[in-house]
């Protein structure tokens, strides 16, 4: 029995070799584009969580403790957010997806509580447990 060996098409091979590099640069420019959409959305969650903070209540701690976390890695508890309203859990999980991201480095968090007056506040929580 004799095989014949059949050499590969090589325009064949380049057109495949083509549409996986786009299918991967397409992958890469969704990436981008939902990494930009997080950080501004975890920025604008930002702001709301540090206009709850104003109150100084019981849930403005854990917020506080919560975004001091993400701020610097101090370890928090983070069952707290079970006890967070909707509203909030939603903005702090915002600020966790959008950190890291283009436009929000995590010194960010400590800026806009300055900005908003309430900079030394926010810092008291490398004291807490």
């Amino acid at each position: 029995m004799c095989t014949t060996i059949q050499a590969e098409n090589p325009t064949k091979k380049a057109a495949e070799d083509q549409a996986v590099l786009q299918e991967f640069f397409k992958g890469v420019r969704e990436c981008q584009t939902e990494s930009k959409a997080a950080a501004l959305a975890g920025i604008e969650a930002l702001n709301r969580l540090i206009e709850a903070c104003r109150h100084q209540s019981g849930q403005s701690y854990k917020i506080r403790s919560m975004l001091y976390s993400l701020f610097n890695g101090q370890p928090a508890d983070m069952s707290d957010i079970q006890t967070l309203d909707w509203a909030l859990r939603k903005d702090l999980t915002a600020v966790a997806l959008g950190m890291g991201c283009p436009g929000f480095p995590d010194y960010l968090i400590k800026e806009m509580f300055k900005a908003a007056k309430l900079g030394k506040w926010f810092l008291e929580a490398q004291h807490t447990k």
